[in-house]
């Protein structure tokens, strides 16, 4: 299996740990913090710095619920880790999970800050592969908190079995499915005849199943593979992690075509928010313009913490900022209700 990617905004090497401060850079090319424009903002006059995040936002009584958070240990004794292929590196990767695990004790402190009530463990591929052992313990060890994403090797001819086995005794939540994609409809992890026959026992079990493009740039011909998915499995929700990759900074008429297809879901994550704060591109303009395309109730929040090493406050009030032109009830739904009703909804058969 191949790694998970993240925005270049982090440079691969920074700590996962709340503390860190990755370097902001300025048009001029001067580093910045977001403490460092807080001190700004107050020096201005308030109806300048009062512009940035509508007043209600952040407010107590706003609840979210993360949808795509990365778990790791530094205990790899109990659960060894395979750091080959990672985006940053095998030796780097190693590095940062011994000196500074995503475990949910550090996690679980943030979002108690952030007003965040649970969320997805997602099967995290740069550091465990198609071993979902720690993130399946996690969501035993806290049902009403993390919920698991697991993620199955779709060209290995066992999976379809091996999936049912999970669903049956495990808390899975979802499937995941990730790869590389090049400029081509055929991709073995996603459809070949031994994916396909996956797809079909996620579609008779009804388990969401998300999808990952890597690298971190969208094409008409990966979103093209899911239309056609889409038209043969309509028992089983599909999420297009990251929106599915936006292609070249926008929604494409690919992302477009998937709106006659209700269970096709998009998760609203902090790399889609970079990418377009990169283009000096307006998230909340486009969160806005996907709400009236796709529907509120069919996009979702995630983090895409552990793996995008943003200070986790940071990415809350980027989401946050972002759903400044929905109505109340849509920013419920896509920062909250969504997710939650996503991926809480399956208990293990043999419990």
């Amino acid at each position: 299996m191949t790694s998970d990617t993240t925005n270049a905004r982090h440079g691969g090497a920074e700590p996962f740990s709340q503390t860190a401060r990755d370097p902001r850079m300025t048009e001029a090319g001067w580093p910045v913090s977001r403490r460092d424009i807080m001190a700004l903002a107050c020096a201005l006059p308030l109806s300048c710095a009062a512009r940035a995040v509508p007043g209600d936002l952040g407010a107590p009584g706003v609840e979210l619920y993360d949808s795509h958070i990365h778990f790791f240990t530094n205990d790899i004794g109990h659960y060894p880790i395979d750091t080959r292929n990672s985006r940053e590196g095998e030796e780097v990767t190693r590095s940062r999970v011994m000196r500074d695990p995503g475990t949910p004790e550090k996690v679980f402190a943030w979002w108690a800050q952030s007003g965040v009530t649970s969320g997805t463990g997602v099967q995290y591929s740069g550091v465990y592969k198609t071993d979902n052992s720690y993130v399946l313990d996690l969501a035993d060890r806290f049902p009403d908190k993390i919920h698991a994403e697991i993620i199955m090797d779709a060209r290995n001819p066992a999976s379809p079995d091996r999936l049912e086995a999970l669903v049956a005794a495990r808390r899975v939540s979802a499937m995941r499915l990730t790869g590389f994609t090049q400029d081509t409809r055929d991709i073995p992890w996603l459809n070949s005849p031994d994916a396909l026959r996956l797809w079909a026992t996620a579609d008779r079990l009804a388990i969401p199943v998300g999808i990952t493009f890597l690298p971190p740039k969208g094409t008409i011909e990966a979103l093209s593979a899911v239309r056609t998915l889409a038209e043969r499995f309509t028992n089983c929700p599909i999420i297009l992690e990251h929106c599915g990759r936006l292609v070249k900074g926008d929604i494409a008429p690919a992302h477009l075509a998937l709106r006659a297809f209700p269970h096709v879901h998009f998760k609203w994550t902090t790399n889609v928010i970079d990418e377009l704060k990169a283009q000096a591109h307006s998230p909340a303009e486009l969160l806005r313009r996907a709400t009236d395309i796709f529907g509120a109730d069919r996009i979702m929040w995630g983090s895409d913490s552990g793996n995008t090493l943003w200070p986790y406050a940071d990415m809350v009030a980027d989401a946050l900022a972002s759903t400044r032109a929905l109505n109340a009830d849509e920013r419920r739904r896509v920062l909250h209700d969504n997710g939650h009703a996503m991926f809480t909804r399956r208990k293990p058969q043999a419990i």
